[in-house]
């Protein structure tokens, strides 16, 4: 019974990453941007690519392999996206560092931050990583990081607003 919901949850995971595609696809198409380049056959593969990279790497994470599903999501960092699919980037390293926490892979599961944060061009969603982590940090008993952590996130933002 616990591995049928392990399954039923990792679907819908998969679900709301490749939904979360989808939207992007279809916000950020040729005709919803009104330029042919907007997203390019070049941008549909990595798409294609970051889709089935998740599934490499929700797999490597159910055997346990979880140096290997660092480095398959490394390739989906690698891909460099264009700006408009941060969000799904976004939610892709959230998704693997739950996946790494609740496996007790707690320092995996900061690392993959730490990737993360290091990939993303945005402010805010770099800010929003760091969230996450000081949210992991708080839970983990690590106060006086996650209290660092937090005013990194804020003075982050401050930069982004022009305070």
């Amino acid at each position: 019974m616990d591995a049928a919901n392990q399954f039923q949850r990792t679907g819908k995971r998969m679900l709301l990453f490749v939904a979360v595609l989808m939207i992007c696809l279809v916000n950020y198409s040729p005709a919803a941007a009104g330029d042919s380049a907007a997203v390019d056959a070049r941008t549909v593969k990595q798409l294609s690519i970051a889709e089935t990279q998740h599934e490499i790497i929700q797999l490597l994470i159910q055997k346990g392999e979880y140096d290997k599903a660092i480095t398959e999501l490394q390739v989906i960092l690698d891909l460099n996206l264009p700006v408009a699919f941060e969000e799904a980037i976004f939610k892709e390293i959230v998704i693997v560092t739950k996946k790494l926490y609740e496996s007790g892979q707690k320092e995996h599961a900061y690392e993959v931050l730490e990737l993360g944060f290091n990939s993303l061009k945005t402010k805010d969603f770099r800010a929003r990583v760091l969230n996450v982590k000081a949210g992991l940090l708080k839970r983990d008993g690590r106060l006086d990081e996650a209290i660092q952590t937090y005013k990194q996130e804020v003075e982050l933002r401050e930069k982004k607003t022009g305070k």
